[in-house]
């Protein structure tokens, strides 16, 4: 099951690269690698002040995704 595509504004560009992994019979990992570059001036120049609310905002979609996940996979 592949996720939509996101909408990117013309301000940023962004990769993501994902990896699963089993490291045991019944478990998965799942890696995500987001990589933002910042287009023109000044989303440059605002870049550093925004990369901690950035990560803050990934890991807790990571966090209630995998919520959901384990929330229904315990039903």
């Amino acid at each position: 099951v592949t996720a939509p595509e996101s909408t990117v504004t013309s301000t940023t560009s962004r990769s993501a690269r994902r990896r699963f992994a089993s490291p045991a019979p019944g478990e998965t990992v799942w890696t995500v690698d987001c990589r933002f570059r910042f287009q023109g001036l000044w989303p440059r120049l605002l870049a550093p002040f925004v990369k901690g609310a950035l990560r803050r905002r990934i890991d807790g979609d990571m966090a209630r995704l995998q919520a959901l996940l384990e929330k229904e996979g315990s039903s």
